[in-house]
């Protein structure tokens, strides 16, 4: 099982308090999730560099965010604007979907 998916079973029926605003508690969720990503890609796909990361707008309404999808994209580099629409999935389903990618600049 990899750090994203252990971590998630951790959070599987956490309910996070209902805020407009960033709570300390979903702060401290996105750190450890941030973290748990990094470390599953760099075990994962050594030729990838994690680079940029962002909660995004904080606002959690009385559910569970594991099970909310997370956006992803992939990059020749930070200025490549022309690159890959945004992707969603799961998650726990993000290093199967970056395997299926398999983008030739990868290699």
């Amino acid at each position: 099982m990899h750090n994203v998916e252990k971590l998630l079973t951790k959070y599987q029926y956490y309910i996070f308090q209902s805020s407009a605003y960033e709570t300390p508690e979903f702060k401290t969720f996105c750190t450890k999730l941030k973290n748990a990503t990094q470390q599953d890609i760099k075990e994962c796909f050594p030729n990838l560099e994690f680079s940029v990361w962002s909660k995004g707008h904080f606002d959690v309404r009385c559910r569970n965010v594991t099970k909310s999808p997370v956006l992803y994209r992939s990059a020749r580099h930070l200025k490549d604007y022309f690159g890959v629409s945004n992707l969603y999935c799961m998650a726990w389903e993000l290093l199967e979907k970056i395997n299926e990618e398999r983008y030739e600049f990868i290699k």
